[in-house]
C-alpha cells in the first residue's frame, strides 16, 4: 500500500471508528506542506479546534509492520486521550462517572505511570480507575481517571471508586464464566475441558479491562456459593482472572511455577491470591518456593 491509498484508508477507518463510537465527527484528509504535512482533520458537531491526527506518523508505524487498521484505531484512541477531545466529550456527556470502572495495574510495571495518577493499592497490584466507552461496533475506548478529571467532576479518588463498585450497570456486567465453556469454543478441545475442576473465569461482558471484577463483592459471593469458602485466584491479564478452589500446598505451588513460567503471555501478576468468603477479604500468597527441577546424571 503506498502513501496515497494509506491516506484513504485510514482517515475512512477514523470516520468508521467515530461513527460507531456513536459522535457525528467524522475524517477528513488535508494535505499540508510536504509529505508529512498530511492531517486527518476531525470535524462535525459544532467543534472547530479538535485536534488534527498527523497521517505522516502512523504510516510510518504502518512501514514498520503496524497492519493500517490497527494504526487507525490508535489513532482514534490518541485522539480521544487528547485533553481537547476530552474536553467536548465531557461537554456532549459522552464520558461521565458513571462510566468508570475499576481497573487493574501491576504496581512494579508501571511505577512511572502511577506517579502520574491517583490509584490505590491491592497487594502487588494498584487500582486505576478508567473511563470506559464501549460501543455496539465493538469499539473499546478508556480514558485513565487523572487529577484534573476528577477536579472537573468535583469527586475524590475515594468517591469516584465506591461509585463505581455500586454502579449497578457494573455490577451487572460481571461476568463468572466456566472455563470449560470458554475452552469450548476453541475447536482443538472439542468438550474435553468438561472434565476440568469447577474452574471459573472472572471478567466483564465485553472481557475487556475485567479483572477488577473480583472487585465486586456480591459477585464474589455468587462465586462462593460455587466453589466454596476458600477460593485461590490466578491474575492471568488486565482483563481476566482465574478461580478455582484453593487447592493444597503442592497444587498452589504447581500453579504458581506455572504462572512464573508464562512469561511469553504478560501475567498480570506473579503472584496468586486467596479469597477468604467468610471474611471476604484477599490475601496475596507470595510465600510459594520455585518449584526445582531435578537434573539427571
Amino acid at each position: 500500500m503506498d502513501y496515497e491509498e494509506f491516506i484513504k484508508y485510514f482517515t475512512h477507518e477514523i470516520s468508521y471508528n467515530l461513527k460507531m463510537l456513536g459522535v457525528t465527527w467524522r475524517a477528513s484528509p488535508v494535505m499540508g506542506e510536504g509529505t508529512q504535512g498530511a492531517m486527518a482533520v476531525i470535524r462535525g458537531g459544532g467543534y472547530d479546534d479538535l485536534p488534527p491526527i498527523s497521517i505522516y506518523e502512523y504510516y510510518q508505524r504502518f512501514l514498520q509492520g503496524t497492519p493500517w487498521g490497527v494504526a487507525a484505531r490508535e489513532a482514534t484512541q490518541e485522539f480521544f486521550d487528547d485533553k481537547i477531545t476530552r474536553s467536548a466529550l465531557e461537554d456532549m456527556g459522552v464520558f461521565n462517572p458513571d462510566m468508570v470502572i475499576p481497573t487493574f495495574a501491576n504496581v512494579k510495571e508501571n511505577a512511572e505511570r502511577l506517579e502520574q495518577i491517583p490509584h490505590t493499592r491491592f497487594e502487588d497490584l494498584a487500582i486505576v480507575l478508567q473511563v470506559v466507552y464501549q460501543s455496539l461496533g465493538g469499539i473499546n475506548l478508556n480514558m485513565t481517571v487523572t487529577d484534573d478529571i476528577l477536579e472537573e467532576w468535583e469527586l475524590s479518588f475515594d468517591e469516584l471508586y465506591q461509585r463505581s463498585l455500586d454502579n449497578p450497570r457494573n455490577i451487572e456486567s460481571v461476568q463468572m464464566v466456566e472455563l470449560y465453556k470458554m475452552l469450548d469454543e476453541m475447536a482443538s478441545y472439542e468438550g474435553a475441558a468438561k472434565n476440568l475442576p469447577p474452574f471459573y473465569v472472572v471478567t466483564n461482558t465485553g472481557q475487556y479491562l475485567g479483572a477488577a471484577s473480583i472487585l465486586y463483592k456480591e459477585k464474589m459471593r455468587e462465586l462462593a456459593g460455587s466453589l466454596g469458602e476458600d477460593i485461590l485466584l490466578v491474575p492471568m491479564s488486565i482483563d481476566q482472572f482465574l478461580a478455582m478452589p484453593l487447592l493444597s500446598h503442592s497444587g498452589v505451588r504447581y500453579i504458581a511455577n506455572a504462572l512464573r513460567e508464562s512469561n511469553g503471555t504478560m501475567p498480570l501478576s506473579e503472584n496468586l491470591y486467596h479469597y477468604n468468603c467468610r471474611t471476604e477479604q484477599f490475601r496475596m500468597i507470595s510465600d510459594v518456593p520455585k518449584e526445582t527441577k531435578k537434573r539427571g546424571r
